[in-house]
């Protein structure tokens, strides 16, 4: 093989495999037909999309649970519906209203970790969309370079050094914000950028009720949140401004039952998502 035919094979899957990493969200397909969602289940990572394509029949998709963070009513074929699930990890069935028995379920998992590789004075994929949370690792190949967040104050950053090296950094108390990189080294022709989110929050728990339950205790009774791994309980006992100090029960159920203790206590309830 010559040197032209090896440069362009070397290029060929340069372009290939950037391609493959700049592919960080994924789309994945729910057929809605013969009475039934295929695939049933579907287990994803945060930020991926999913596309119901109604081929057969009068069907939706209907969350179990409510209220509902997705969806779309019952409506003639042929019809599509897309969602981004941004949602907290943790499992979400669904139903058709029309037909109960046609159930699926959309499991999100915690993406968490990102790769970047650094060489031919690029960065490799330049620009990410991540969560909150997440680890992005910059590996790099070939050359002398770094990573340094372009702001002051810097916020992530390696001193430049020659390949090969690792460096990550986790993106915990960053959010809803991009942040721009560079190599120091090669500052025009290396750049990124890293695009903070946060997840979708979770809706408020409703039909919150407290009713004694003897005469020493009372009981808290709520409606289930889709997506809630558990439910932080939150008390005040201030009746003319009352303020909610941290959550004082942590619970996997939807009712708690607290001492009494007061002639009068105020409630508040949260729903959390699976954690991390």
């Amino acid at each position: 093989m010559d040197a032209v035919m090896k440069r362009f094979v070397l290029v060929l899957l340069m372009t290939l495999f950037g391609s493959t990493l700049a592919a960080h969200a994924t789309i994945w397909n729910v057929d809605v037909a013969d009475f039934q969602f295929t695939p049933s289940s579907l287990t994803i990572l945060q930020g991926d999309t999913v596309r119901w394509t109604n081929s057969l029949g009068f069907h939706s998709v209907t969350p179990d649970c409510d209220p509902a963070l997705f969806g779309t009513p019952a409506q003639a074929s042929p019809w599509q519906y897309v969602f981004i699930f941004n949602l907290p990890i943790g499992s979400y069935g669904y139903h058709c209203e029309v037909h109960p028995h046609m159930m699926g379920t959309i499991t999100v998992q915690d993406r968490g970790t990102w790769h970047v590789t650094v060489q031919s004075f690029s960065f490799t994929p330049a620009n990410l969309t991540i969560t909150r949370g997440d680890t992005v690792i910059w590996s790099a190949i070939n050359g002398f370079h770094n990573v340094h967040h372009n702001a002051t104050p810097s916020l992530f950053g390696t001193a430049p050094a020659t390949a090969p090296w690792t460096y990550q950094f986790v993106f915990s108390n960053v959010g809803d914000s991009t942040l721009h990189y560079i190599c120091q080294v090669h500052p025009t022709l290396m750049q990124g950028a890293i695009t903070v989110s946060e997840p979708q929050a979770l809706p408020a728990p409703a039909a919150l009720t407290a009713y004694p339950s003897d005469t020493a205790h009372i009981r808290l009774t709520w409606g289930s949140v889709c997506g809630a791994g558990s439910y932080a309980v939150f008390k005040s006992l201030d009746a003319s401004s009352p303020v909610f100090p941290d959550s004082f029960a942590t619970t996997t159920d939807t009712t708690l039952i607290d001492s009494i203790g007061s002639p009068r206590a105020f409630y508040l309830v949260k729903a959390l998502g699976v954690a991390r």
